[in-house]
């Protein structure tokens, strides 16, 4: 793990980091498109229904070879929301299995206090370069991803 991460910091993505990696260049309500799959996303539907998460690598990727960005869990963000009751809010982002394909754009958000327990939410690392030139650009669409989802240009 550490040659993995070396001259990287981790840590919770900001909600802007988070969406922007979640829509991955595209413009679309989700990065698949305007309309999503239960082939693409693991949401909540009276058509399918899996009942819990499921692993990483799962589904399909998004352009950026992200993996399950739409729906699965609920992801925790770096960022404070709101007021709570005496305990700032944690933004949440991306949907669940548990919740219908609108909580699984790109855009909805919730938010609760970091000890709040589910079963529908999880998070993933962010990492950051720690060299002074650090990292400039997001990597391009992967053209096999976006081939093989029928999206992107060849």
């Amino acid at each position: 793990m550490q040659a993995f991460t070396a001259g990287a910091a981790a840590g919770l993505p900001s909600e802007a980091e988070w969406e922007y990696a979640c829509r991955a260049g595209t413009r679309t309500a989700y990065s698949f498109g305007e309309t999503i799959t239960g082939e693409e996303v693991n949401y909540w539907s009276e058509e399918r229904r899996r009942n819990m998460t499921v692993a990483v690598r799962s589904l399909p990727a998004n352009p950026w070879g992200l993996y399950e960005m739409h729906g699965n869990v609920w992801e925790w963000c770096a960022d404070a929301s709101g007021s709570g009751a005496g305990v700032a809010e944690r933004a949440l982002r991306g949907g669940s299995w548990l919740d219908y394909a609108r909580d699984a754009r790109s855009a909805p958000r919730g938010a609760l206090a970091p000890g709040y327990p589910s079963r529908d939410f999880g998070f993933r690392f962010a990492l950051r370069s720690t060299s002074p030139a650090g990292a400039t650009e997001w990597p391009a669409p992967r053209s096999g991803v976006a081939l093989a989802a029928g999206r992107g240009q060849g």
